[in-house]
Formats: C-alpha cells, sequence, structure tokens
C-alpha cells in the first residue's frame, strides 16, 4: 500500500496530476506487481477529479478518506467512475463517527456505505483514516460487526 497525499486535486490540479505524476505512478505500480506484490494505492485528499487516471494506475484497491476537507468522496460515483477495474475501500469517518459516535451512528453509516457502493462486488468496507487514538474498542467491534451483519462477509 503506498499512501499518496500530496496530489490531491484538492492541492495541484488534475492537468498537472497528469503531466507530472500520472506516469511515475503508473510505473511504480506495474514494478509493484512483478514483484508479486498486490498494489493497492491509500489516497488523502481529493481523488474525484483524477478518477479516470487513477483507473488506469493498475492498482487492484483505492483506499479513500472520509469527506471533510471541504470535499466530497462519494463512494459509489468513486466505484462507477473505476468501472470495476479497482477495489475501493469504504471511508467511515474515524473522528465523527469511530471515535465520537455512538453504536446507531456507527451502524447507520456502515449501512449507507454498503448500500451506495456494494452492489456487485468490488468494494471493501473500511475507515478512511488511521483510528483515532482513544478510539473505543466497542466502536471498533460495532464497526465490525455492523459490516458482518449488513454486508457479505466472505473469508479468505
Amino acid at each position: 500500500i503506498i499512501s499518496e497525499d500530496r496530489i490531491g486535486a484538492d492541492i495541484i490540479s488534475p492537468k498537472m496530476y497528469r503531466e507530472f505524476f500520472f506516469e511515475p505512478e503508473k510505473k511504480y505500480f506495474y514494478e509493484i506487481r512483478k514483484l508479486g506484490m498486490i498494489p493497492i494505492l491509500y489516497f488523502c485528499g481529493n481523488v474525484m477529479p483524477i478518477l479516470q487516471y487513477i483507473r488506469e494506475l493498475g492498482i487492484d484497491g483505492l483506499m479513500v478518506e472520509e469527506s471533510r476537507k471541504n470535499f466530497i468522496i462519494d463512494l459509489a460515483k468513486v466505484k462507477e467512475a473505476l468501472e470495476g477495474k479497482v477495489c475501493v475501500f469504504g471511508n467511515l469517518d474515524t473522528v465523527n463517527v469511530l471515535l465520537n459516535g455512538d453504536e446507531r451512528s456507527i451502524t447507520k453509516e456502515v449501512r449507507e456505505q454498503i448500500s451506495a457502493a456494494a452492489a456487485g462486488g468490488g468494494f471493501i468496507a473500511s475507515n478512511g483514516s488511521p483510528l483515532a487514538p482513544g478510539t473505543p474498542v466497542k466502536n471498533v467491534s460495532t464497526f465490525i460487526e455492523s459490516v458482518r451483519k449488513y454486508g457479505r462477509y466472505c473469508p479468505l
């Protein structure tokens, strides 16, 4: 997993991404795959305007952060733009929902994300950012239990 936090469309333009970053990232992920690893991109920032490039990077998974920096990450639109070429990881809010939420709000958010993005496969429920210090274990357990209840849990 590579974490990309300096080239979101909230920081640089899609044109700059295409001109300066797309080809080097594509080559990087190609080499990762050649080594027998599974290339996954964790993208911090606004990925929405550059999804057509992300789709062509040769990655197997895209993790996106939660919507909270004056842009919205719409999981259904992300999944649609990737055209089934890339598995989408959910972006459950780690502060407002997992750290400060209750059982009801966590379950509600999980159900909404699964409803929006899980149809047809290619979706993994996940948190959008690393867990915040002090996140209650009960909230993490509620998240996992909600995914198992409302999603399709398939052990490898």
